[in-house]
């Protein structure tokens, strides 16, 4: 306790102000003869007529000036943890309120406890309860009623107790939560059972119905409001490929085989022997291991097919030639060798007709997707047999074995076992592989010829491919961009070597951000901008501006809070922990953070203005 006395005193003494205490006018001025009315009034339209001519070219010049907000929660409350207390912290607040106090918050995951409306009304949180072992006490309080100078039991609202869970309506209307593995919903002024012996829950999309899964793979949906039942869509329930808090239309797997279930319908069987599957958009694309056979030129370079096709059963009567005294004389050197060519043709041609009675079987992974007529295949030779999302829904890649790799040269085959056992060896070997892309409702295509060795994005809105190919042994390569179309990955643009990882931006598919290791830089359409030698990948790109850190320390966990936008560079603040960006021109931050304590002071910085401290000991930004 005595240390933290401390850290509060030292933290809440005053920091030098900078410029004026304030702008009043001078006690001299009343001195000076004063402007007349007329005169001021003729003064202020010439000033405005000049500012507008100035402002409308200045705004045509540039686009810093004025520039379009698409996200902004400038005017929503700060919400934050201050030693153990949820606190909040309104544009009005002089200091900020006390939501809760409770050890948990000091905890990493804090988040999980404390959730906020979208429109920042409303607060959820945990509050301790007499039995902590049976979970916590379920409350909520509006923004509109904290008051730290007339706080009332009726300001916070007791939800329930024993929660362990809870997940909320975006605009705080109602909240999900769990009591154990029982299932409650809750409008805020009474609560129903949903279900019993739930493990998982989720809200849909259009917050009118509950998903939930139970052990065992059991998965159901049910209706928000108290008289709607529970819907189970199966069991045994390996995987869903739908998105979790989806109802209407769920594709999953179930003990091998593909499923499609539908409201108010029954759950369909689409195919079996499934291993995974994916959906892009409204598509379903899924593998089955499939045993194949391989053509004989498949597996192997016939390379004496030439010279077997020229050879014939060689005739004695070929190899009778005239001597000097111009007799008939038998070349049985030269029939002996055209015999011996003519059988080793045969034992060759025995060969290939066993591999033509008896192909190679070999097991494939085979890509289908679903039509009106059934399972239709979209392409096999597939690597593996898993599929996974890159940044992109709508497109993903994966690896076949690339057409260049090498086949077994006829001409070394001695026999059939000799012929299996090369290949065996073969099918062992590793090989390489080519990158294929697949689009929804399109047919997939050839799009790098070796699988590139680092990391490969596609852009949220399908336009763009990223990769790190050329990867070297100290795990940098080359980022690359590809546009990509319905046929081809094209215009090959190389931004940037010695990249380690890069991450993209979820709105303009054409920034992002490039690091080699803790070096960090942004590429921007076909530009590249070097920002930091000491970064980290905490960072946020909004509406044209990125916030960034620069000459980080990670052993006290803080650097310089930097922005930059239109090619410039500006400095927010110096030793700053942790950052929330609230728009384009705000943020706020926490700096002079202290380890040993695990807080810092909290501080908001909008436009140019310097940035003005709101509260000490605070661990993290909430919302």
């Amino acid at each position: 306790m005595k240390e933290h006395e401390k850290a509060d005193k030292v933290n809440m003494e005053e920091e030098p102000a900078f410029g004026n205490a304030s702008f009043g006018i001078p006690a001299d001025c009343t001195q000076k003869q004063k402007m007349s009315g007329i005169k001021l009034a003729c003064y202020i339209v010439v000033v405005l007529l000049v500012c507008s001519v100035v402002y409308g070219s200045y705004r045509a010049a540039t686009s810093y000036f004025l520039p379009v907000m698409t996200f902004d929660k400038s005017a929503q409350p700060i919400l934050y943890i201050k030693n153990s207390e949820v606190t909040l912290k309104t544009k009005e607040d002089r200091k900020g309120k006390s939501v809760v106090n409770s050890e948990r918050f000091v905890s990493s995951d804090a988040q999980r406890y404390v959730q906020m409306s979208a429109d920042g009304r409303t607060v959820f949180y945990a509050q301790d309860s007499a039995d902590s072992a049976a979970g916590f006490d379920l409350c909520y309080r509006r923004v509109s009623a904290i008051d730290d100078d007339k706080d009332t039991p009726e300001e916070a609202v007791r939800i329930d107790g024993g929660v362990t869970d809870f997940k909320i309506h975006p605009e705080g209307q109602f909240v999900l939560y769990l009591k154990g593995t029982r299932l409650y919903f809750s409008n805020l002024t009474s609560a129903h059972v949903v279900a019993s012996d739930v493990s998982d829950f989720y809200l849909s999309k259009n917050n009118q119905q509950i998903v939930y899964y139970k052990d065992g793979g059991k998965m159901y949906t049910c209706g928000t409001a108290k008289k709607d039942m529970p819907v189970l869509v199966d069991t045994e329930i390996d995987k869903v490929l739908s998105e979790k808090d989806e109802y209407a239309k769920v594709f999953y797997i179930k003990q091998g085989a593909l499923f499609l279930k539908e409201t108010d319908k029954e759950a369909v069987c689409l195919a079996e022997d499934v291993k995974d599957g994916i959906l892009l958009g409204d598509y379903v694309y899924f593998v089955k291991e499939e045993v194949r056979p391989k053509r004989f030129q498949e597996v192997f370079y016939d390379d004496k097919a030439a010279r077997d096709a020229g050879t014939e059963k060689p005739l004695k009567s070929d190899f009778m030639t005239p001597d000097e005294t111009g007799q008939l004389v038998f070349d049985e050197a030269g029939y002996n060798a055209a015999l011996k060519r003519f059988e080793e043709k045969e034992f060759r041609e025995s060969i290939r007709n066993y591999f033509l009675i008896n192909p190679v079987m070999e097991p494939t992974n085979v890509l289908y997707t679903m039509k009106r007529s059934g399972p239709k295949e979209v392409d096999a030779g597939l690597t593996e047999a898993s599929l996974a999302y890159n940044s992109c829904r709508q497109a993903i890649v994966y690896k076949k074995e690339a057409k260049g790799n090498e086949k077994i040269r006829f001409s070394t085959v001695e026999s059939v076992d000799d012929a299996l056992l090369k290949i065996a060896d073969k099918q062992a070997e590793q090989k390489e592989n080519s990158l294929y892309v697949l689009m929804k409702d399109k047919m997939p295509f050839l799009g790098i010829d070796r699988f590139p060795g680092g990391q490969i994005e596609i852009s949220l809105d399908g336009k763009f491919l990223y990769c790190i190919e050329d990867v070297g042994d100290d795990g940098r390569g080359t980022l690359v961009r590809y546009t990509m179309s319905a046929k081809e990955l094209k215009s090959r643009k190389e931004l940037r070597e010695g990249v380690t990882d890069f991450a993209l931006d979820g709105a303009d598919s054409t920034i992002v951000m490039v690091f080699d290791g803790n070096k960090l830089g942004l590429s921007a359409g076909d530009t590249y901008t070097h920002l930091s030698d000491s970064s980290c990948h905490s960072f946020f790109y909004v509406d044209g501006t990125l916030y960034f850190f620069d000459d980080y320390d990670f052993a006290s966990e803080s650097g310089r809070l930097k922005t930059f936008r239109d090619g410039k560079i500006k400095l927010v603040d110096t030793s700053v922990h942790e950052f929330d960006a609230r728009n384009l021109k705000t943020v706020a931050y926490i700096k002079h953070f202290n380890k040993e304590f695990g807080f810092g002071d909290l501080y908001l910085k909008s436009g140019n203005k310097r940035g003005k401290k709101l509260d000490i000991c605070v661990r993290s930004i909430l919302h």
